[in-house]
C-alpha cells in the first residue's frame, strides 16, 4: 500500500516558497558583495538588502506573534533583523569570509526571549552561506554568565559552552564544537577567577568556534 504525502495547503506552501523565494535573493546580493564579478564596483553604503520577509511565530506564553525580517548590509559586514510593530526585537551581527563566520553582537528583547529567534536567524545566515564551514563567537553579556555559571556548578568546560544559548543554537543546527580554536578557560575555585591551566597569564576571554557538520547541513 502506497503512502501518500502529507497535505500542505496552497496558503502555507506559497508562504513557504516566498521565504525561500526572499532568503534566495538575500544570498544573491550577499554575494555580490562577497564575490563580486570582474569589473563591478561594490557599493559599500549601509543599506536594506533585497525584501523584507513575514515569519510568524509564538512567544513564550503561546500568543502567535506577526514579525517582518530584514536582511541588511552595514559596510563592513551584515545584519539580520527581526521585527514587531516596527520595533527591533532581535537582530544579529557578522562579518564573513573564508568560510569563516564571526559573530558579533547578537540581542533578543527579554519579552521574545526563548521563541526561537536566535536559531531562526542563525539557520538562515547558513542559508544565505551555505560554504561557511565555522562560526566563531566570542561569549559575553548572558552567555559568559551561562558559560561561568556551568564552571562553578562543575561543568566541565565543553559542557559548560554547550549549555550556552549561542552553543545551543549552534548545536540544534547541527554544528559541533572545534575544540582545537575555541577557548575555553577554566574556573579557579580559590579566587573565583577564570583562566587557562596552560597558560595563566592568557587572557581570560571565553571563545566559542563551532565546525560544521556537513552530513547534518541544512
Amino acid at each position: 500500500m502506497q503512502t501518500e504525502p502529507p497535505f500542505i495547503s496552497a496558503d502555507l506552501r506559497n508562504l513557504r516558497e516566498n521565504e525561500d523565494a526572499v532568503v534566495d535573493i538575500w544570498k544573491t546580493e550577499a554575494d555580490s558583495i562577497l564575490k563580486p564579478k570582474d569589473g563591478d564596483v561594490i557599493n559599500r553604503e549601509s543599506r536594506q538588502l533585497g525584501p523584507t520577509r513575514k515569519l510568524t511565530f509564538k512567544n513564550a506564553v503561546g500568543h502567535t506573534i506577526n514579525a517582518v525580517e530584514s536582511f541588511s548590509y552595514r559596510g563592513h559586514g551584515f545584519e539580520l533583523k527581526v521585527a514587531v510593530d516596527g520595533k527591533t526585537v532581535a537582530f544579529i551581527n557578522y562579518v564573513t569570509g573564508g568560510g569563516i563566520i564571526n559573530i558579533g553582537k547578537v540581542d533578543v528583547e527579554p519579552a521574545f526571549q526563548r521563541c526561537g529567534l536566535n536559531t531562526r536567524m542563525f539557520a538562515d545566515i547558513c542559508k544565505i552561506h551555505p560554504d561557511i564551514s565555522s562560526a566563531w563567537k566570542k561569549l559575553d553579556s548572558d552567555n559568559y554568565t551561562t558559560y561561568r555559571s556551568g564552571l562553578e556548578r562543575g561543568l566541565d568546560v565543553v559542557s559548560a559552552a554547550r549549555q550556552t544559548p549561542a552553543g545551543k543554537v549552534s548545536e540544534q543546527l547541527g554544528w559541533e564544537i572545534d575544540l582545537e580554536q575555541s577557548s575555553l578557560p577554566s574556573l579557579d575555585v580559590n579566587n573565583g577567577r577564570l583562566y587557562f591551566p596552560d597558560n595563566p597569564t592568557m587572557p581570560d576571554t571565553v571563545r566559542l568556534v563551532y565546525k560544521r557538520n556537513w552530513e547534518k547541513k541544512d
